[in-house]
């Protein structure tokens, strides 16, 4: 009996994480409401409380699911390519998941706990298996350096690639047309890697 109850438990959750990343995805999370996630699950509002503490939480169980097939992308795209490619493959491969999925994109960066809430280990956790894949081949090109620099430089690379998607997505004033995005990660990448290659001017 308690098995049946734990997995109707269980179906449920995975309906209404299945109900919010679908409404995040057609509108983003402005104007995003417990209500409509329960009536789109077929279920009453109070049962959405009984599985999670707040709305809140269930977004981090999307954006969880999101960073996952970042990931995803991400291991497609380094299949086969070597280092010095390995951040060209990344950035694409992360400019065309934005391209196709920018609502549960933006619910990553627009989306914040209220104050005094921690963010769980487990996301956490997937933030760092993500960026170990941009870890990975930049180690093999910092043969000298410490992990802790190593991760630091894989900040700077990831920032760099976002931050040029981002403002150009959003159509900041100064971002790069989106029919000439893709080229300029492209240029954009190999320019880090060349830089990388050559060994960075070292600052004290």
């Amino acid at each position: 009996m308690a098995g049946k109850r734990e997995a109707k438990r269980d179906a449920l959750k995975s309906a209404l994480i299945a109900a919010t990343r679908s409404l995040i995805a057609e509108g983003g999370l402005k104007g995003l409401r417990a209500r409509d996630i329960a009536a789109k699950t077929g279920c009453a509002l109070g049962s959405l409380y009984t599985i999670f503490d707040d709305i809140d939480t269930l977004i981090l169980h999307v954006n969880f699911q999101t960073l996952q097939a970042i990931e995803a992308e991400m291991d497609t795209a380094l299949a086969g390519v070597a280092d010095d490619r390995a951040f060209e493959a990344l950035g694409l491969a992360y400019l065309r998941f934005v391209a196709a999925n920018r609502n549960l994109w933006a619910a990553l960066f627009e989306h914040h706990m209220p104050e005094g809430a921690t963010v769980p280990v487990w996301l956490d956790e997937e933030v760092a298996a993500l960026m170990a894949k941009i870890d990975a081949p930049l180690a093999r090109l910092m043969p000298e350096a410490s992990p802790e620099e190593v991760t630091d430089r894989a900040r700077t690379f990831f920032g760099a690639v976002h931050g040029v998607i981002a403002i150009s997505v959003e159509n900041r004033f100064v971002g790069v047309p989106m029919e000439t995005l893709e080229r300029e990660i492209v240029a954009l990448t190999g320019i880090l890697t060349h830089g990388q290659a050559q060994g960075p001017r070292m600052v004290s």
